[in-house]
């Protein structure tokens, strides 16, 4: 598996929060997501995405989930700023 950067674990964290404070999400919810995200960065092939859109780099794949975290985050402190 991909080893989570505490920063990852941060913005994985923070942005939790903010959709469970918003009541987008439940705990169930953040549960369920935190199981995917351990299957999606899981060594080896893709195995939630098929075809073209399949992403059989792991490191990859935890970049990209990493920057959409940071994204995320950023964009709701500069609205609540």
């Amino acid at each position: 598996m991909t080893t989570v950067t505490k920063k990852f674990k941060n913005d994985f964290e923070a942005w939790t929060a903010r959709k469970m404070a918003t009541g987008d999400f439940t705990t169930g919810d953040v549960e369920e997501l935190r199981a995917l995200l351990q299957a999606d960065l899981a060594d080896g092939p893709d195995k939630l995405r098929e075809g073209a859109a399949a992403i059989h780099d792991p490191r990859e794949r935890h970049r990209l989930w990493s920057e959409f975290f940071a994204r995320e985050n950023a964009i709701s402190d500069e609205v609540t700023a």
